[in-house]
């Protein structure tokens, strides 16, 4: 079983949902998905010019913690900005101090998000070891916080 996510400190929410090259129409490319978290990273260490130290004190993370969110940060950046690809930064929640971490104990069904089927949820069996009646494809938890991006990335609700 997979550790709770942490709840970061993210301090300064993004004045933009997102960002978009020039000479590329938005419909041409699917946009890459950069988290809030890894927004804050790169806005303090990019940004402000913190120390990694001083950033994942200040996002109340490990050192390699921070280390692991900058790198994805920026590997999603680059893939933008070499395919020229839009990006969109997805927040969790209004709240910038606090990204709203989805209620696992609130869903008791897992869900296909290939056929967007749904069965009740066994306790103690993850819904990754379930396969879906319907097309046979691996279930997951229902908005759990892959469920959340993957409806952020395509859309779907």
């Amino acid at each position: 079983m997979t550790r709770p996510r942490k709840s970061l400190n993210v301090t300064n929410p993004p004045l933009i949902e997102g960002f978009s090259p020039l000479g590329v129409t938005v419909a041409d490319k699917e946009p890459v998905i950069l988290l809030f978290e890894e927004y804050e990273a790169f806005r303090l260490l990019d940004y402000e010019g913190m120390t990694q130290f001083q950033a994942a004190e200040q996002m109340d993370v490990s050192r390699p913690a921070l280390t692991r969110i900058y790198e994805k940060a920026r590997r999603t950046i680059a893939e933008a900005f070499v395919e020229g690809k839009a990006i969109k930064i997805i927040t969790m929640s209004g709240n910038p101090e606090k990204p709203e971490q989805p209620q696992n104990e609130e869903s008791d069904s897992c869900i296909c998000v290939h056929c967007n089927t749904r069965v009740p949820h066994m306790p103690g069996v993850p819904c990754r070891q379930s396969s879906c009646p319907e097309c046979g494809k691996p279930m997951i938890r229902e908005n759990s916080y892959h469920h959340q991006l993957i409806i952020s990335k395509t859309g779907n609700i």
